[in-house]
């Protein structure tokens, strides 16, 4: 423009048009120019960040580039590039450490660091986000064809997504960078342990590496154990995003880390042998494990330490595992209490819908915690807790997976209640059951079939029945509980303490009405004959309880009749386990006279005592003093006896139904030999000339009250 102003002055017409419009062109030039010479001067005026780690070289071409003299628009475009392109490689050199003597790039230890095409690797909470490659960075050397993972929830007014991935690496110092973008609205970090930094959040224009990517890196140290990367973005606002890719990781130094030795070994061993001291069990006095869980935390730790590891511990991780169990506070219980933590979820935080996490609680399908709502679910303002927890019909939840709240048991009787109501739609659920299992597998299990319940959102009226349980423990050890129902349900208030038995005496000439389990030391008046009786109990009987109830020589046998052409056979088989089950009618062969029994710690359970047959039952008696129906059987004084509709039969013992009305020669079978035993009017059991051997095949010279073989029939001794 000057040059042409510079020109001397047209003599003519023309000349003045031709400097006229070369004036105009200069002009036009010179303006067009200033976006060029601008943007250079931007770029080189800028105040660039010192980057630690990168090399020094990389830094020097920087400031070359910012100092280039310019003479033209093409030149201060060039020039701008030349900044962009060093200050690129300035930020990459940084984010692999070039300026760093001894460094050493450990990028592979991360899985799916860079270019991803899938989500593979990375654990993922919210949306999963998909790779992508469209919008991708330009990197120094001109590269922009990069895929990376590229999300968040566009369509939900808030969302928030977490990826995460634990890596191994040595002791050391180390530099973590990512290249990232994310809309202007979205909170976004990268964090290793308690480390982070605010990752780039600009929009998709602009920044180092274009289209709104930037790089960022957090520094940290590790000891040698296991490092979590975790990168979290969320926001409030509708139709936002976020992209990240190119992860690198170097180590700028190794740290040498003084190991365990023999001393600290010893100390760990005994702070671990103390506290192993503590018992199993809920019992007055032995600890309460939930209230210990950072205890129960600090043993595992330390018992999780190996003194015989091939790269050994190190001496702060053994100190501090030692020091942490021996600092830890057990608290022991004063009186019974709740095994299940927070039972009524007073402390848990408050959901109203959507599936949430519980402590000590998992679920196959998740779980719901209602907050007591007098709109929604009027019908909670009945339960005692603070919450409930909704499940979906055919869900297992569990208690006792997860660290520290377990179940630690003795080998006693636990009572669990908690309370059932319907959901706010579909069938209530007709059954429901509670199950302990110990290494995996099932060791005991209650069903319930309970009355019809009301659903949590009706407006009058608790719609809550509260179901009890009796679990028999049999060994000691850790046991998880599992619940299943069939329907949706509504559960709240549990409780799960040691059963503490009632007083019952349960008489032979009184009706017993058993309408729910119950836990009890039951009294029994109920006279015992030598020889055979008939026996029905609500109650289950431990072999050794058969002996204490009935004598030592006691044999219990189980009843299945068979029908054999014009005879027929009662047909009773011994039992291996020489158990009695609750409400199962059985001979116990064998017993020594007795009247009053009293027997502790069993579980009272309601059912009518049957047992179906071909022609006959084995029907037990709860009904207090009753008279046999004619043609039906009973055994009495070792002896069975049809009967003529005059006998009368007292609680506690069985008759054999005749369900066909079956005529002739009825013989009683034991093990599929026919015994001595048949049906009489009246009259008294012999013993033929011959051998006679006992129940165990041995021969003996003369018999006492019992059941003995004699000509391959088994027979009784009055």
């Amino acid at each position: 423009l000057q040059t042409e102003i510079a020109k001397p002055e047209p003599t003519t017409a023309a000349g003045y048009d031709e400097a006229t419009a070369a004036l105009h062109a200069a002009t036009q030039t010179f303006i067009n120019a200033k976006d060029a010479y601008s943007a250079f001067t931007t770029a080189a005026t800028a105040e660039y960040p010192i980057l630690e780690y990168a090399a020094t070289s990389k830094r020097t071409a920087l400031d070359e580039a910012c100092n280039i003299e310019v003479n033209s628009a093409t030149e201060a475009t060039a020039a701008t590039a030349t900044i962009t392109t060093t200050l690129r490689a300035y930020y990459e050199s940084h984010a692999l450490a070039e300026g760093v003597e001894g460094s050493v790039n450990m990028t592979d230890r991360i899985k799916n660091a860079n270019d991803p095409t899938n989500n593979n690797d990375w654990t993922w909470t919210g949306n999963k986000n998909n790779p992508a490659s469209n919008e991708s960075w330009t990197d120094a050397d001109g590269t922009n064809n990069h895929s990376y993972f590229d999300g968040g929830n566009w369509g939900a007014n808030s969302w928030t997504t977490t990826m995460k991935q634990s890596i191994s690496i040595p002791a050391g110092k180390y530099l973590l960078t990512a290249k990232a973008r994310a809309a202007e609205n979205v909170n976004f970090t990268m964090a290793v342990d308690e480390k982070s930094v605010e990752l780039p959040h600009i929009g998709s224009t602009g920044n180092v590496f274009d289209r709104g990517w930037g790089d960022a890196s957090v520094e940290f140290e590790t000891k040698g154990e296991d490092i979590e990367i975790l990168v979290t973005a969320s926001t409030s606002t509708i139709h936002e995003w976020f992209s990240i890719s190119d992860f690198r990781l170097v180590q700028l130094e190794e740290i040498e880390i003084p190991m365990a030795g023999d001393a600290e070994y010893a100390a760990l061993a005994d702070a671990i042998e103390a506290a192993e001291t503590y018992t199993l069990g809920f019992d007055k006095d032995e600890y309460a494990p939930y209230k210990n869980v950072e205890a129960l935390q600090a043993l595992a730790a330390a018992k999780a330490i190996n003194p015989e590891s091939e790269d050994g511990n190190t001496k702060e991780i053994v100190e501090n595992a030692t020091s942490a169990l021996t600092n830890a506070t057990w608290t022991a219980n004063s009186e019974e209490v709740n095994a299940i933590y927070d039972g009524d979820f007073s402390i848990q935080e408050e959901h109203t819908s959507g599936p949430t996490t519980l402590v000590g609680w998992t679920a196959v399908d998740g779980l719901r915690q209602l907050i007591k709502n007098s709109e929604t679910d009027p019908g909670l303002t009945y339960a005692s807790a603070n919450a409930a927890i909704f499940t979906w019909g055919g869900t297992t939840i569990t208690y006792g997976e997860q660290d520290g709240y377990t179940l630690p048991l003795g080998a006693n009787v636990y009572e669990l209640t908690f309370k059932v109501a319907g959901w706010r739609d579909g069938d209530w659920p007709n059954w429901m059951s509670a199950a302990l299992y110990k290494d995996g597998s099932e060791v005991v299990t209650v069903v319930k079939t309970p009355t019809i319940v009301g659903k949590i959102n009706q407006a009058e009226g608790d719609p809550f029945i509260t179901l009890t349980c009796y679990l028999a423990v049999p060994e000691e050890g850790n046991y998880v509980l599992k619940l299943f129902t069939n329907k949706h349900t509504t559960w709240t208030d549990f409780n799960f303490v040691k059963a503490v038995a009632q007083d019952i005496t349960l008489n032979e000439t009184d009706a017993c009405n058993i309408t729910e389990e119950t836990y009890a030391n039951v009294t029994m008046n109920r006279k015992v004959v030598e020889g055979i009786n008939a026996v029905a109990v609500p109650f289950d009987l431990t072999a050794d309880q058969v002996k204490a109830v009935f004598g030592e020589d006691a044999q219990v046998y189980t009843f299945e009749d068979v029908a054999d052409g014009e005879n027929s056979q009662i047909n009773f088989n011994t039992k291996e386990t020489n158990t009695i089950e609750a409400n199962v009618p059985v001979l116990v062969g064998g017993a020594t006279e007795s009247t009053t029994k009293t027997i502790n710690g069993v579980i009272l359970k309601v059912g009518e005592a049957r047992v179906e047959g071909t022609n006959f039952d084995f029907v037990g008696n709860y009904g207090g003093t009753v008279k046999v129906a004619t043609n039906d059987y009973f055994i009495s004084g070792g002896q069975l006896y049809k009967s003529a509709g005059t006998t009368n039969l007292k609680s506690f013992r069985a008759f054999i139904q005749n369900k066909t009305n079956t005529e002739g020669n009825v013989k009683l079978c034991i093990d599929g030999v026919a015994t001595s035993i048949e049906a009489i009017e009246n009259g008294q059991l012999t013993i033929e000339n011959g051998n006679i051997y006992n129940l165990a095949g041995q021969r003996v010279s003369k018999t006492t009250r019992g059941i003995y073989v004699k000509n391959g029939k088994k027979v009784v001794v009055k």
